[in-house]
């Protein structure tokens, strides 16, 4: 017999499509959460399978209300066809691997679509305004299907773009407490933040230390660091709340980046503070790639990952599986993130302020080899 070699994606697609022909438009469509429970399969299959019906228009999604069976109508939804070229403009802050790797997934997106990308790369420091303007001034002749651009931070410029009538959409995180006020694809940090921390947590572990992120312009030993307002951290000291590891007047162990480069200059350092009986046994790194100089830097030291202290990361980047140990880290789904951020771009919707859509997808938890139950005694 002829061994089934499709994937869990086509055949969860499958048999999504199966179920829309049983039902009449206008019926609601189970939520991406009713698909993994019902189908059990992960949240990236049932976002995956999901986006799937709605390019092909047979659901769709109605902001804030659900997903439904289209009407005859919706069924086929109009593309953005105004532009001279089917091509989606990219801007970004930096060429850090995570900003690479979400330029491919969406690269891989657009050609599947027939569309293609064009990319320009700002910088972080103060002189970024002046080359993110030039970078617009680059590509507008080019006349895309729209601009996305990769950061909150760049909200003026999506809205100067709106203002001016092209469409622009941004895939980053706002600021806590604060509502986009352009279209805005995201993924929930404040829940994937909780993940990770409450992933210790879990096993076992009651001292964990968190490592700060890098802020341009803003020292480490800043009162008002910008990592202490984001939602990250209000994620981190919820997990560490629900466990009773925040007595009054206590704070959580933060490691800051000029610490860890003290850690890679002289690995004794870093041999001294694990040999600490109150070292913590877990530490959460702000992403993936600190997390694996983190290792290597521990590994040089000669600590080892999980024994003595386990590690986990933030975005799942390719290079999570194949560091030493394989790193366990959050996906927070930036291929499905890219995917609804195209959507936006390509699909006609209204652009006179009326709807403002925005699309937040939830982190999940990959576990690999880097943390473990912490030693015997050393809880």
């Amino acid at each position: 017999m002829a061994r089934d070699t499709t994937t869990k994606h086509e055949q969860l697609t499958q048999a999504l499509q199966e179920m829309v022909s049983s039902l009449r438009p206008g019926d609601r469509f189970p939520s991406h959460l009713d698909l993994m429970r019902r189908f059990g399969v992960s949240d990236r299959t049932a976002l995956r399978s999901l986006d799937e019906l709605r390019r092909r228009g047979v659901i769709v999604r109605k902001n804030g209300v659900g997903t439904f069976v289209a009407e005859p109508e919706e069924s086929a939804p109009p593309r953005r066809e105004t532009a001279a070229t089917r091509t989606i403009a990219v801007l970004t802050l930096t060429t850090t691997p995570f900003f690479q790797n979400s330029v491919r997934l969406l690269t891989d997106a657009c050609e599947a679509q027939g569309l293609s990308v064009v990319c320009h790369y700002g910088a972080t420091d103060d002189s970024f305004g002046r080359s993110a303007e030039q970078g617009v001034r680059l590509l507008l002749p080019i006349r895309p299907l729209g601009f996305l651009l990769f950061n909150y931070q760049l909200l003026p410029l999506a809205q100067e773009l709106r203002r001016a009538g092209q469409r622009a959409v941004i895939i980053g995180e706002p600021p806590a407490d604060v509502a986009p006020v352009v279209p805005c694809v995201y993924g929930d940090q404040e829940w994937g933040a909780y993940l990770a921390a409450r992933h210790l947590l879990d096993l076992g572990h009651r001292r964990i230390g968190f490592i700060r992120s890098h802020s341009h312009g803003v020292p480490d030993n800043h009162p008002e660091h910008p990592f202490f307002q984001s939602r990250r951290w209000r994620g981190h000291l919820r997990a560490l709340g629900e466990a009773g590891l925040l007595p009054s007047g206590t704070s959580p162990l933060v490691l800051t980046p000029s610490e860890l480069a003290q850690w890679r200059e002289r690995p004794e350092k870093a041999v001294a503070f694990f040999a600490r009986p109150d070292a913590p046994t877990g530490l959460v790194a702000w992403n993936d790639l600190g997390a694996d100089e983190l290792l290597r830097t521990l590994a040089r030291a000669g600590v080892r990952v999980p024994g003595q202290v386990s590690v986990i990361g933030y975005d799942a980047l390719p290079l999570g599986a194949t560091t030493d140990p394989p790193l366990d880290t959050i996906d927070q789904q930036m291929e499905a993130q890219v995917h609804r951020a195209l959507d936006l771009l390509t699909y006609a919707l209204p652009d006179d302020g009326s709807a403002l859509p925005s699309f937040v997808t939830v982190p999940t938890l990959i576990n690999r080899q880097s943390s473990a139950a912490p030693l015997s005694g050393r809880p």
